[in-house]
């Protein structure tokens, strides 16, 4: 046997113990270390506003942009972390708006801004996920109806109703709620807004793939037909994590022996489901169930033998 091949046996028979007592485990994606939040800003008739100033705090501090004249805004450079912050919508003659988000990656939410001393306007009352999405059944109430003689709603494509009281909305998906009022026998145009429910978790199922001697590809089936599907986090053996935000969702471990990797996948709402695969040496290779001291020595001849 000629010295390179000799070279590259004791190369791979090293690697190959490594492999063995350490394991190893990689992907394509990495967590960003910061996120945006981004939307519009109207007034309750859906006009942009212009000017407004969308500020985010964390950790005593804050973030802050202006909404432009189309209304849109872009707050950037705010930390990912486990936690809600608190954004804040303000502009001079309006009433200022604040909600509680979870801030990722790219999180988007619409401020709408009543003016004061306002025409009716709903106010919506339940747990926000992300990207705008109520992930819980949105209480609804409309103030400033003290002065006028009635107002009217209807949710979608239903009949107008008189408003009396507060009520609640459940159904997931987009919903556009629209009201008019009528002030001295006079009737207001009619307006309205999107109200996106999304309370059922999406379903993950995990596949694993053998692309070689000692590596798999895990696979993560996500889907969900409300919100859609925003990413899918592997935790391998314990202490690896990775994240995919592409299709498809996987990961490449590798490293001889048995390794449990669990997947969560998240919806854009924020909603999630879990799943758990445990894998080790295929089936089909028998040498390495029956006699793996021998198949190693099998696979190292054979592959030898190819340089």
């Amino acid at each position: 046997m000629s010295i390179k091949k000799h070279f590259v046996l004791l190369l791979f028979i090293t690697a190959i113990f490594f492999l063995q007592a350490h394991g190893y485990a990689f992907s394509h994606s990495s967590y960003e270390p910061t996120g945006t939040l981004s939307g519009y800003v109207t007034d309750t008739l859906m006009n942009p506003l212009s000017g407004a100033l969308v500020r985010v705090y964390f950790h005593e501090t804050y973030e802050e942009n202006y909404s432009d004249s189309s209304g849109y805004y872009q707050v950037t450079d705010i930390p990912l972390c486990y936690c809600l912050k608190n954004a804040t919508c303000s502009k001079q003659g309006y009433l200022t708006e604040w909600v509680l988000l979870s801030i990722g990656e790219n999180t988007t939410y619409d401020f709408t801004l009543a003016p004061l001393g306002s025409d009716p306007y709903p106010v919506l009352n339940g747990t926000l996920g992300n990207n705008g999405i109520y992930v819980s059944c949105v209480n609804v109430t409309f103030v400033n109806i003290e002065n006028i003689d009635a107002l009217f709603y209807k949710l979608d494509d239903a009949d107008y109703t008189q408003y009396h009281e507060p009520f609640m909305v459940c159904e997931s998906g987009a919903h556009a709620l629209w009201w008019y009022w009528i002030y001295q026998g006079n009737s207001s145009e009619e307006c309205f807004i999107t109200l996106k429910i999304d309370r059922d978790l999406p379903t993950l199922h995990l596949s694993a793939q053998r692309i070689s001697i000692n590596k798999r590809k895990i696979t993560g089936d996500a889907a969900d037909e409300t919100s859609g599907i925003h990413r899918v986090e592997f935790l391998v053996d314990g202490y690896h994590s990775y994240i995919d935000y592409d299709l498809p969702y996987e990961v490449i471990i590798s490293g001889i022996g048995i390794h449990v990797v669990n997947a969560t996948a998240f919806d854009l709402a924020g909603n999630s489901a879990n799943s758990t695969i445990i894998t080790s040496c295929s089936s089909q290779m028998r040498f390495c169930l029956l006699r793996p001291r021998l198949s190693w020595f099998v696979f190292i001849y054979e592959f030898v033998q190819r340089l």
